[in-house]
């Protein structure tokens, strides 16, 4: 039992980590979520002018 709570431990530590970096890259670089049809969040980055930094279609 306490091999697999050291693997969901391992495994959560990992997921921690992942949701950080995603949510730092959506702020300093911005984007669009979008949750179904009906949820879309779309944010200019702070870093805008950056080769990363997400573009609208058409800009």
């Amino acid at each position: 039992m306490e091999i697999i709570n050291f693997i969901l431990a391992g495994i959560h530590h990992f997921l921690n980590i992942t949701w950080s970096l995603l949510l730092a890259f959506f702020l300093l670089f911005g984007g669009k979520w979008c949750i179904g049809n009906f949820i879309e969040i779309t944010m200019p980055g702070f870093m805008r002018k950056s080769k990363r930094a997400y573009k609208e279609d058409g800009e």
